[in-house]
């Protein structure tokens, strides 16, 4: 696994609850912001997600590189901190995995399509 290629990947989440915040859409006040983690791909374009996350990219910019400094020397990745991600869009393991990865897709759009017929729409 000493071909992977190291980055950083952004994403965003629910960072804190804020009661002043909630309304009807939003009833628990969740505050919205951007968080930073290191991916993984291989040249296949399967991919890996780091367990640490952080709000401050320079730390995760560090992170991405001494991982891949560590591999490049040699070291072998402790997979206990790594989650495997979807693969690239249209890469090889992606094209190995396209019907699970459009059933996954399906079910994430049934299981979270919001019933909009109470609101009139």
């Amino acid at each position: 696994m000493n071909n992977l290629s190291f980055g950083v990947i952004s994403r965003l989440a629910v960072i804190d609850h804020d009661p002043e915040c909630a309304d009807f859409d939003h009833p628990h006040g969740e505050v919205v912001g951007e968080i930073y983690y290191v991916g993984a791909e291989d040249p296949k374009g399967y991919r890996w997600d780091h367990s640490y996350v952080s709000r401050d990219v320079n730390k995760i910019e560090r992170l991405a590189k001494k991982i891949d400094a560590a591999v490049r020397a040699g070291r072998k990745l402790d997979m206990t901190h790594w989650y495997p991600s979807q693969p690239a869009y249209g890469s090889q393991a992606y094209i190995e995995n396209e019907d699970e990865i459009v059933a996954a897709d399906r079910r994430h759009e049934r299981d979270h399509d919001r019933d909009t017929t109470a609101f009139g729409y």
